[in-house]
């Protein structure tokens, strides 16, 4: 239980350090470096592969599996914790539906879940037909509703969902200019 608590409480030390652009001169240094190359990846999933890799890498060398297995515990919950201090639990879903019918569809998403929604024109490189290109944000709980009123209008809509780590605007975080 210890390892749990000790992890969460220095997640969120940690994720204060990162808050103000700093380090502790640990491994953080690394895992700031993986993330310069790589910043889709986020700061607490860089720390913790780096920091099991020494803890894997321990457990080897001094042969104490138990003390390196509460250590990884520990790792786990306090990348957890940095992450979902830095990042926030609010994922949020991004649809992008391309179909001929996307202004009745970006009616529908506005009418029922209360979203906002972009329009645009676009055309099909292989089929060369014009079509319109919905884009809209919404909550994770929201998505399967928004799927099930696309198809009802479209059932042969192409729908891309992807995941949006970061939405600014109304009716999701504020902008850091505000």
């Amino acid at each position: 239980m210890a390892c749990i608590i000790g992890g969460a409480l220095v997640g969120i030390g940690m994720a204060i350090v990162f808050m103000s652009g700093s380090t502790t001169g640990g491994s953080d240094i690394g895992a700031k470096l993986i993330q310069k190359y790589f910043p889709h990846i986020q700061t607490g999933t860089a720390l913790m592969v780096l920091d099991l890799i020494i803890i894997g890498t321990s457990i080897l060398m001094f042969r104490n599996v138990e003390s390196g297995l509460y250590g990884m515990i520990s790792m786990v919950v306090t990348s957890y914790v940095i992450d979902m201090t830095l990042y926030g639990l609010n994922r949020s879903t991004m649809m992008t539906v391309v179909t001929p019918f996307s202004d009745k569809i970006a009616d529908v998403l506005m009418e029922y879940l209360d979203r906002g929604c972009t329009l645009l024109e676009c055309r099909g490189a292989y089929s060369k037909k014009a079509s319109g290109v919905t884009l809209c944000v919404v909550d994770r709980k929201q998505m399967y509703k928004a799927k099930k009123l696309i198809y009802q209008i479209d059932p042969k809509a192409f729908l891309i969902v992807s995941e949006a780590r970061e939405v600014y605007g109304e009716g999701f975080l504020a902008s850091d200019q505000e």
